[in-house]
C-alpha cells in the first residue's frame, strides 16, 4: 500500500515502547484493530474498516499535526514485544 503521506510529529521512546506518528504502513494493522469490537465501542474508529480506509485515516491525522492534533501509534522495540489482545501473535 503506497501513500505520499510522510508522518512528521513526536516520537516518544522508553526503550521498550515507542510512541511514534501512524505511518502508511501501519493501515493494515488498525483496519484488523478495528475487527475488536472494543475497539469502534470505545474509540470514533468504525468497525469493519478496510485497509484503504485505514489509509485515508491515517494520512487525515498525519495533516492535522500541522494543528497540533496527534494520533501516535503504539510500537515495541526490537527487545520487547507488545502483547496483542486475546492471546493472538
Amino acid at each position: 500500500m503506497e501513500s505520499d503521506a510522510q508522518p512528521t510529529g513526536p516520537v516518544l521512546s522508553s526503550g521498550r515502547v515507542t510512541l511514534r506518528p501512524f505511518r502508511a504502513e501501519d493501515a493494515s494493522r488498525v483496519a484488523v484493530s478495528c475487527k475488536d469490537p472494543e475497539i469502534p465501542k470505545f474509540t470514533m474508529m468504525p468497525d469493519r474498516l478496510t485497509e484503504q480506509q485505514a489509509l485515508a485515516w491515517i494520512e487525515r491525522r498525519n495533516q492535522l499535526q500541522e494543528r497540533g492534533l496527534f494520533a501516535l501509534a503504539r510500537t515495541a522495540t526490537d527487545t520487547a514485544r507488545i502483547p496483542e489482545r486475546r492471546g493472538q501473535p
